[in-house]
């Protein structure tokens, strides 16, 4: 049933991918519209293979069914013709196809997304999704030119090599960022915002170092998240300035050599900001790697310390433990003036089990006994195995009379057990039962619980005796 909620869940993060690839497309065409709706900033198709390489395979034909009217109805906004608009919509998913194929064929999910073998075969792979891209676009458009063609595949491979990195970035930290980090992300987008405004809508100072400076603020406060903020930030701000006519990334004459001058500073961006994000993300993985040694660690040492203080047989405390929670209790009741008790448990004729049955069979008895009086001796008090048959039972905050019913109870219990039904015959139990008096130590205590049970097994046996 778990599996039903996941599989909803991918899909309507698919359809929620769509919508960004929407509003992304749609202000992309809407701000700077080149030959024939042709946008001049891109950045949809670096969402869409984000989309494909995040999201389950199952969600895949649902991504690209809605990316496919997201795309349609984006094109259709600027006043595109349908033939027009299906053609680029087309083109938009090849693209995508190929890139995620490729990316899946010669990429190594072992290494980090920010290894230099990933992203050179994902640089490669936007090279070539955006050839075959630019070819499949003008060919059912039926616009082949050169200007065409360079302006497309420009577009489509500065849209992935710089968009979709970022997102695979944040997709992957998000999960590591305190709540700190998280909170302090919104301060960060409109300081990197702020400051890329203030390079990119003049022309007059020199100041794109800003925006960089910015980018290596952020990713040192936030890490690879910061990384990516900044790189999307920077992308749209530049990209918006870029599309009203204005500032340095439009000194150049021609459409295409003003895009492309963003695009490469863009680049240029990533480029730089590279090394730093494979280094947080090996710096990352050595952190988880030590978290994981350590509870590794820390789990075998609880491991070893249960296996020390359990007793093999019955799985119930062993000498070393119930001895060990008598002298903190014992101490405690002092401390408090609380009572305490303690019972010797031995089981009657144990030898002649052995010798009439086989160890196997006493064993069992031995296992049977030890579950009983486990469930009796309840959460707060403690009860352990401390050598052959015998068993001790600390009851903290339990007198003598509270102590002697449970030990009867004990009694009644294995001595009513169903032992026929493993091939025994009928076992019983003889317990000495011993309070805690002022000034009296664990070994007196012990002593004198042990005289008692002395006493229960020389009047006959099955049956519980109270210490003087």
């Amino acid at each position: 049933m778990s599996g039903a909620p996941s599989k909803i869940l991918s899909h309507v993060n698919a359809i929620l991918l769509a919508a960004v690839y929407f509003a992304a497309a749609a202000a992309a065409l809407h701000l700077t519209q080149g030959a024939s709706g042709i946008a001049a900033i891109w950045p949809a198709s670096g969402i869409m293979l984000a989309g494909l390489l995040l999201l389950d395979k199952r969600a895949h034909f649902t991504l690209y069914a809605s990316v496919f009217v997201a795309s349609m109805a984006a094109n259709l906004s600027i006043g595109s013709t349908l033939w027009l608009a299906t053609a680029f919509s087309v083109a938009n998913l090849v693209e995508a196809s190929v890139a995620h194929h490729l990316i899946g064929r010669f990429s190594k999910p072992d290494k980090s997304i920010a290894s230099p073998y990933n992203l050179t075969i994902g640089a490669l792979t936007a090279v070539a999704a955006a050839i075959v891209s630019a070819s499949v676009a003008a060919l059912l458009s039926g616009l082949v030119s050169a200007e065409f063609i360079i302006s497309w595949a420009t577009t489509v491979f500065f849209g992935m090599a710089t968009i979709a990195p970022p997102i695979l970035f944040i997709a992957k930290d998000w999960s590591r960022l305190q709540p700190a980090e998280k909170a302090a992300i919104l301060p960060h987008f409109v300081a990197i915002a702020a400051l890329s405004s203030v390079a990119f809508w003049q022309s007059d100072v020199p100041l794109l170092w800003l925006p960089m400076a910015a980018l290596g603020y952020s990713t040192y406060r936030l890490g690879l998240t910061g990384s990516a903020l900044g790189l999307l930030t920077i992308a749209a701000t530049g990209s918006f300035h870029s599309a009203a006519g204005f500032g340095v990334m439009n000194a150049s004459e021609t459409t295409i050599t003003s895009t492309m001058l963003l695009q490469v500073y863009l680049l240029g961006l990533l480029l730089s900001t590279l090394p730093i994000a494979s280094l947080l993300e090996r710096h990352d993985a050595n952190v988880l790697a030590l978290d994981a040694a350590r509870n590794l660690a820390e789990d075998r040492a609880i491991e070893a310390r249960r296996l020390a203080e359990t007793d093999a047989l019955t799985g119930i405390a062993n000498r070393g433990k119930v001895m060990g929670d008598l002298t903190k209790l014992l101490t405690e009741a002092r401390k408090h003036g609380s009572p305490l008790t303690i019972m010797m448990i031995d089981v009657d004729h144990f030898k002649a089990i052995n010798d009439s049955f086989g160890h196997a069979a006493g064993d069992k008895a031995l296992m049977t006994i030890a579950a009983i009086g486990d469930q009796l001796a309840g959460e707060r008090g403690c009860f352990g195995r401390i050598g052959g048959e015998e068993f001790l039972m600390v009851l903290p905050n339990k007198n003598a009379a509270s102590t002697i019913t449970i030990a009867e109870r004990f009694q009644g219990t294995v001595h009513g057990y169903d032992w026929k039904g493993m091939g025994l015959d009928q076992i019983t139990l003889s317990i000495g039962v011993a309070g805690r008096s002022m000034g009296q130590d664990e070994k007196s205590l012990l002593s004198a619980a042990d005289q008692a049970l002395y006493e229960a097994k020389s009047d006959g046996r099955n049956r519980t005796r109270q210490a003087a």
